[in-house]
């Protein structure tokens, strides 16, 4: 299985594990999965730490590289037609990251590992409990 990882499962796979839910943590555990990383959450990741929201046991760059090689994670970039397909989903959810990661998700066809379901309306595959 393929699947995109929320800022937050990178978050909780990388410092707390336990905050996974059942079926996330049954899915990043499976060797054989393909687990997606986007850029976008490196970015998101970057701003909750400017404005203090967020605090890392070590600088961000050997952070996201660390858990990037530790939970086998492929990384992925931003795509012009991601950043339109954000268009197309409705204002019920206004995080721009939410958002983007949401519209990857949907344009690669694959599922979103997030505990988010404010997600839901925009049909995402959202896997967690």
């Amino acid at each position: 299985m393929t699947a995109l990882l929320d800022t937050h499962t990178i978050l909780y796979l990388a410092i707390d594990p336990d905050k996974l839910g059942y079926q996330a943590r049954q899915i990043v555990e499976t060797e054989e999965n393909n687990l997606i990383a986007s850029i976008t959450s490196l970015w998101e990741i970057a701003i909750k730490l400017r404005i203090g929201k967020l605090l890392l046991p070590l600088g961000l760059d050997d952070f996201w590289s660390e858990t990037i090689e530790k939970a086998r994670l492929s990384e992925i970039g931003v795509s012009k037609t991601t950043i339109l397909r954000t268009l197309e989903l409705d204002l019920s959810h206004r995080d721009p990251f939410d958002r983007f990661l949401a519209a990857q998700a949907l344009e690669l066809n694959i599922p979103f590992l997030s505990a988010d379901s404010a997600v839901d309306p925009w049909g995402v595959q959202r896997i967690w409990h």
